[in-house]
């Protein structure tokens, strides 16, 4: 009976310790940095979804990715890759806000420069850089992008 009570009391005080991943996904050392304008800037909180889909009979996994500023809800930066490639022009999608306007990738006409270096076991690693358009035509260069991801 002692060795029972024993090991309920020892399940329940390690029960609390253990927890399950949360919805942001974000690790620490996650980051997405970039300079705009010139501007170093770190995005520290990062949320990664994964999108299942099968497309000619294979299947793929999309990753977005989102990255905010610590205390800064008005600066975020958002692109896609495909879960296990790598190599160049394998994320796409980017997209930067600030203060209310986003400012978006031409894929078709000006897309970003991008090299996927490592993509497997949860793991993103890249940069990126080129121009960034708003719907009013104003535009920001990126240069010097990064992202180190565990998701």
């Amino acid at each position: 009976m002692k060795k029972v009570f024993l090991l309920m009391l020892v399940a329940g005080l390690t029960l609390p310790f253990n927890s399950c991943s949360s919805d942001n996904n974000s690790t620490p050392g996650d980051s997405v940095t970039m300079r705009v304008g010139g501007v170093q800037k770190t995005f520290d909180t990062v949320a990664v979804t994964q999108t299942p889909y099968t497309q000619d009979g294979v299947d793929y996994v999309d990753l977005t990715i989102v990255a905010s500023m610590s205390g800064n809800p008005d600066e975020t930066v958002t692109f896609g890759a495909a879960k296990g490639f790598t190599g160049t022009g394998n994320s796409w999608g980017y997209s930067y806000l600030l203060n209310s306007v986003e400012y978006n990738e031409d894929e078709l006409n000006n897309p970003m420069n991008s090299n996927i270096t490592v993509n497997s076991n949860n793991h993103l690693v890249g940069t990126f850089s080129g121009p960034l358009t708003s719907s009013g035509n104003a535009s920001v260069d990126i240069t010097q992008g990064t992202f180190d991801i565990t998701y």
